[in-house]
């Protein structure tokens, strides 16, 4: 089954045009591995498909289902969540605001999310009273990353979640997606880490100059391939 899907997409800023026609689709329990260097449009058409920035022409689906003309909240509350590159936390909220902001929950549910939060990241029970703004820029991608999978998403869009953290924390983070391949999530990450790409992916499709230039499975695919579309 097809999770996420976007069809001819082209996006961009004003009067610049970054995303050209752009087909991709997800599979549930799946992840596509969005690969290319900086500045080839990875975010721009992660954050069009969240509706973030507006599109030109092209459909995006979900579950086959037109999202093309919603607003971010109402995709977000279709159970997609997304996890910014530019770890985009609430600064002047703790880190426990943070992870339970905008649950219309009890506070047992409540507790049952920072519970999930501190399982995938135990380092956030430790700055449960912390300012977000204060933490570092590893634990701001944690945080960040605990905010979207305590959601229980179908989706999760991911945006170069490996940059800056430890090798520890990404070994956690592949077997978190791992997990949640398994329980049927579809999973879009954008990505320049090779070797974090390769160990979670299953498909990839590979960007440059704001268009799709190479897609196929990443099972069996030469390394050398895919870092030669990086290094270009």
């Amino acid at each position: 089954m097809i999770a996420l899907e976007a069809d001819g997409v082209t996006s961009g800023y004003g009067e610049t045009v970054v995303v050209r026609n752009m087909n991709i689709h997800v599979d549930a329990g799946s992840v596509t591995c969005l690969l290319g260097r900086n500045g080839v449009g990875k975010t721009t058409l992660l954050k069009t498909i969240m509706g973030v920035v507006p599109r030109r022409s092209g459909i995006t689906r979900l579950f086959g289902q037109d999202i093309s003309t919603k607003r971010p909240y109402e995709i977000a509350a279709r159970q997609v969540a997304y996890a910014p590159q530019e770890s985009a936390v609430f600064a002047d909220l703790s880190v426990k605001d943070n992870l339970t902001l905008g649950l219309k929950a009890s506070e047992a549910q409540a507790r049952n999310v920072l519970d999930e939060a501190f399982a995938a990241f135990p380092i956030l029970e430790q700055r449960l009273s912390q300012k977000a703004g204060t933490l570092s820029g590893g634990e701001k991608k944690m945080l960040v990353f605990a905010r979207a999978l305590v959601r229980h998403p179908r989706v999760m869009i991911i945006d170069e979640i490996s940059e800056g953290l430890q090798p520890s924390i990404v070994y956690l983070i592949t077997e978190l997606i791992t997990r949640l391949k398994q329980n049927g999530v579809g999973i879009f990450l954008a990505e320049q880490n090779l070797a974090f790409a390769m160990a979670v992916g299953d498909s990839y499709v590979v960007m440059h100059r704001g268009t799709m230039v190479e897609t196929g499975a990443i099972e069996g695919v030469a390394v050398a391939r895919l870092e030669k579309h990086l290094s270009i």
